[in-house]
C-alpha cells in the first residue's frame, strides 16, 4: 500500500471546500469527540488558562466542551480559513488563528489545555506536531487526543492498493501514537481504543460522506473511470443487505504534562 500525504495547501483547500457540509457528514468524528469530552470531564475543572484546538475544523470540540457547562477561552487554529469562519460562527470569542500544527505560532507554555483530534493522520511525522503541542502546553496542562489508527478505512485502502491509488493518510499503530505522546512530554492518564464501522446504503454514499468531510483530500468532482470502477468494486466486495461499511480504528486519550 502506497501512502502519499497531500500538501498542506491541498489539505486546506479540501477541508475548506467542505466546511459548510462537514458537520452534516461527521457523525463518527462527533461521536469520538463526545467520548473524549466525557473522558476529560474529571480534569476540566482543574484546567486553567486558555485552550488550543489545533486543527479545529468547524469547532465541534469547543461546541461539545461548552455543552458541559465549562466555558474556557478556546483558541481555534486550522489551515483552512473557511473552517475557521464556521468555528467562529459557533463561538464568536473563539479567537481563530490560521496556522500549522507542526509549527505553532505561539510561545512556550501558553495553554492550559491543547487538543489535536483527527489531525495526525494528515502529517508526515506526527511526532513533530505532538512535540509542538508539548512546547505550548503549560506545566501540569492537559492534552486531548483523537488519533485514527492503522486499520481505519480498511475497505477503501484495500481497493486503493489494487487500483494503484495512493492512500492520502498515514495511519499509525496505537503503540506508535502513545510513544510519540510520551516523547512529547505527556503522560497518558486515560485512554480507550475504539473499533467500529459506519454503514451507508451504497458505496457511493460512503465515498460521498468521506468527501463531505474533506477526508478524501482530492478533487471530489472527479468522474474518472477509475473512481467509478473502485466504487463499483467497493459495493460488490463489501456490501450486503445492511449496506456498505467504512471501518475505523481510533485512539481517544487524555494526557497530562
Amino acid at each position: 500500500m502506497t501512502t502519499h500525504i497531500p500538501t498542506k495547501r491541498h489539505i486546506a483547500a479540501s477541508f475548506g471546500s467542505k466546511a459548510a457540509s462537514y458537520d452534516r457528514h461527521a457523525d463518527v468524528q462527533r461521536a469520538l469527540l463526545e467520548i473524549l469530552v466525557d473522558m476529560a470531564r474529571p480534569v476540566l475543572p482543574q484546567t486553567s488558562g486558555p485552550w488550543l484546538d489545533a486543527g479545529c475544523g468547524t469547532g465541534m470540540l469547543g461546541e461539545l466542551v461548552r455543552s458541559t457547562g465549562a466555558s474556557p477561552r478556546i483558541v481555534c487554529m486550522d489551515l483552512a480559513p473557511e473552517c475557521l469562519r464556521v468555528a467562529r460562527s459557533k463561538e464568536p470569542t473563539s479567537g481563530p488563528v490560521c496556522g500549522d500544527v507542526e509549527a505553532l505560532p505561539f510561545g512556550d507554555a501558553t495553554f492550559g489545555c491543547t487538543a489535536v483530534t483527527s489531525v495526525l493522520q494528515w502529517l508526515d511525522d506526527p511526532g513533530v506536531a505532538l512535540s509542538e503541542l508539548g512546547r505550548v502546553t503549560a506545566p501540569n496542562g492537559t492534552l486531548l487526543l483523537v488519533a485514527w489508527l492503522h486499520g481505519s478505512f480498511r475497505e477503501l485502502s484495500e481497493l486503493r492498493a489494487e487500483f494503484g491509488v495512493p492512500d492520502p493518510v498515514r495511519l499509525l499503530s496505537e503503540e506508535a501514537v502513545l510513544k510519540a505522546v510520551l516523547q512529547a512530554g505527556f503522560e497518558v492518564t486515560a485512554q480507550e481504543r475504539i473499533s467500529g464501522q459506519a454503514t451507508y446504503p451504497t458505496a457511493l454514499a460512503a465515498i460521498k460522506s468521506l468527501v463531505g468531510t474533506g477526508s478524501s483530500a482530492h478533487d471530489a468532482s472527479s468522474r474518472s473511470p477509475q473512481v467509478f470502477d473502485l466504487t463499483r468494486e467497493y459495493a460488490k466486495r463489501f456490501g450486503d443487505e445492511h449496506g456498505v461499511p467504512v471501518s475505523h480504528e481510533t485512539l481517544v486519550a487524555v494526557a497530562r504534562k
